[in-house]
């Protein structure tokens, strides 16, 4: 969930090339997301620090396993 909402993005995709495609999470205010941070993504802060609540499993549930338990 995301604390802070100053101006930031978060994208998700391959940055095999120069130019490639990506998709932006874009955070709904109060909102809980299943973010999978083995998937390539990159957070570019504009105007402050970002700041984010996160819980992290261990490593014997694997993202569809979370996803379908969720």
């Amino acid at each position: 969930m995301l604390l802070s909402f100053g101006k930031s993005h978060c994208l998700f995709g391959s940055n095999d090339a120069v130019s490639f495609p990506f998709v932006e999470l874009k955070y709904e205010p109060s909102t809980y997301y299943a973010f999978n941070t083995q998937v390539p993504h990159t957070v570019l802060n504009f105007e402050q620090t970002r700041y984010i609540f996160s819980i992290e499993f261990d490593s014997s549930i694997t993202y569809a396993q979370l996803l379908q338990t969720c």
